[in-house]
């Protein structure tokens, strides 16, 4: 019996590691025409599985189409970090960001691609902290650590990139490296592994966002296309916090809506659903200018429109937003989770409330 348990953990251990996903990230905040390396052990360079140096300290330059290293040009630069150390790049040579796992250098547009070769939940390390801050309830981080691993499962599978899956800015997830890491997030990290979002077997495109407004939003109604199932709308209203953008407003010229919009808008005419605006109509000179909520946010400026929930008025040669929460409203609402974590709800009861008809479960794909 002793040694049936013991062979079943050995097999497990194995599993685990057999399964470990190894994500491809982009970091293009150090893409650039020229790429130093340093670790504080030896960085092990690699081109076509042949070890080519050992050093400290490296240095490459964009070619056309190749990374060149000591004068010479290769298609393919693999560097791995000599032991359990880290790496650290920079695109200038002065400040350097350090990372776990290897690199793959490619080239793009001229310039260099430090793309991180580096396992799941290793790279949620650094996620999650950079998503969510460091503050959060235990419960509602873990329905972020969920939500993360579940979209980069997904994103992975369904990646729009060429080379990678993701890279390491909001277009992807917003990932920073070791610096960024955290103990007991990393702690929590550990204890959630391979637990994922299902529906109908396979993982969800896991949106998130940092604060509803009292309502998050059909993903149709955001970015068109056909309704997904589990990203429906729900009534947030219960579960609002006092976030960084609860409260927003927003004062923007007529003259420079017209600039945006190619119309002088003397009046807006506003449509809602879900409590979110969903259309605006800019009528000005007997012309009118349709445009949906998340497309207004977009040319105005995230950073000044923060989300679709808001009302507006006109006050002289300008208008007015008042507005609640952050974001595009769609999926996981953070400051919604941080408000159920402190009702004592669980992240898998978090999580099924704002993904509609979801499973919580181990996922492992040994195809993936």
């Amino acid at each position: 019996m002793k040694l049936k348990i013991i062979l079943t953990a050995v097999f497990l251990m194995i599993q685990s590691i057999f399964f470990a996903k190894e994500m491809k990230i982009a970091i293009l905040s150090n893409s650039g025409n020229q790429l130093y390396v340093r670790a504080n052990n030896e960085i092990e360079v690699f081109s076509n599985g042949v070890l080519l140096d050992k050093k400290r300290e490296v240095k490459f330059s964009a070619g056309k189409n190749s990374v060149t290293y000591e004068g010479q040009s290769y298609n393919d630069i693999v560097l791995k970090p000599e032991g359990a150390d880290f790496l650290y790049i920079s695109k200038s040579g002065k400040s350097f960001d350090g990372y776990r796992g290897n690199f793959d250098l490619i080239i793009e547009n001229g310039r260099i691609v430090p793309v991180n070769l580096v396992e799941m939940d290793q790279y949620l390390y650094s996620v999650v902290p950079s998503e969510i801050g460091k503050k959060f309830p235990d419960e509602a981080v873990k329905a972020q650590i969920v939500t993360s691993r579940t979209y980069s499962y997904y994103n992975a599978k369904n990646s729009k990139f060429k080379n990678y899956d993701m890279v390491d800015n909001v277009n992807s997830q917003v990932y920073k490296g070791i610096a960024a890491e955290d103990v007991k997030i990393n702690s929590l990290v550990d204890n959630t592994k391979n637990i994922v979002m299902t529906y109908k077997g396979e993982p969800i495109n896991a949106i998130f966002h940092d604060d509803s407004g009292g309502y998050t939003a059909n993903v149709e109604d955001v970015w068109g296309g056909v309704p997904v199932e589990y990203l429906k709308a729900v009534d947030d209203a219960g579960n609002v916090m006092d976030s960084p953008r609860r409260y927003w407003s927003y004062t923007i010229t007529k003259d420079r809506l017209s600039k945006i919009f190619g119309v002088y808008p003397e009046t807006i005419e506003v449509e809602k659903k879900d409590n979110r605006v969903k259309l605006l109509r800019l009528k000005g000179n007997g012309r009118t200018v349709e445009v949906t909520g998340n497309e207004f946010r977009k040319r105005v400026g995230y950073t000044n429109i923060f989300s679709t929930v808001f009302d507006y008025s006109e006050s002289g040669s300008s208008f007015v937003f008042n507005g609640n929460g952050s974001g595009h409203g769609v999926g996981l609402a953070q400051w919604g989770a941080y408000a159920q974590a402190e009702k004592n709800k669980k992240y898998d009861q978090i999580l099924k409330y704002y993904f509609t008809g979801i499973k919580i479960e181990e996922y492992r794909d040994a195809g993936f």
